[in-house]
C-alpha cells in the first residue's frame, strides 16, 4: 500500500489523547472509551530473590488482560490499536483483535491520527472499511 499518512512522531500517550479528543469533539455522542491496560506497576522483589508486581495480579485477578485494542467505539463495533514509530502489535494483541472480527468488529492498527480520523470519519458516514491481515487499512 503507497504510504498515504505519515506515521505519527511523538508519545503513544499523546497520540492516545489526540485521538480520545477528536471524538468527543467531533463525535460526542459516540460510545467511545480508552482501554487503560497499561499496567506501569512497581516491581518488588521476594525473599527468594523473585520478581512480582503486586499491583499487576490484582489487576488479572479483577480482569485485565493483556491484548485489548487501545480505542473501542462501540456504536460501530469498532477497534483501534494505535501505534507508533516502529511499533508492532503483539501476538496478545493479534490474539485479541482476531477474536473481535469474529465477533463481526471491524478492527485496525493505525499509526498517524490522519490515519484515525479517516477511518471513524468513514465509519460516521455509515461506510464499513476492511483492513488487511496485519489490522492495516485496505484502500482500494
Amino acid at each position: 500500500m503507497e504510504k498515504l499518512f505519515q506515521n505519527y512522531q511523538g508519545r503513544e500517550d499523546n497520540f492516545q489523547i489526540a485521538a480520545t479528543r477528536y471524538m468527543r469533539v467531533v463525535f460526542p455522542g459516540v460510545l467511545h472509551i480508552h482501554v487503560a491496560n497499561e499496567r506501569k506497576t512497581r516491581v518488588m522483589q521476594s525473599k527468594s530473590g523473585r520478581f512480582f508486581t503486586p499491583d499487576g495480579n490484582k489487576l488479572k485477578l479483577k480482569g485485565v488482560v493483556s491484548g485489548v485494542p487501545d480505542n473501542l467505539i462501540f456504536d460501530w463495533c469498532l477497534a483501534i490499536e494505535l501505534k507508533t514509530g516502529r511499533n508492532k502489535l503483539t501476538d496478545n494483541q493479534k490474539r485479541f483483535l482476531k477474536g473481535l472480527q469474529e465477533c463481526g468488529w471491524s478492527c485496525f492498527v493505525v499509526y498517524s491520527l490522519d490515519e484515525f480520523i479517516f477511518i471513524v470519519t468513514e465509519f460516521a458516514k455509515g461506510s464499513r472499511l476492511e483492513s488487511d491481515k496485519n489490522f492495516r487499512l485496505e484502500l482500494n
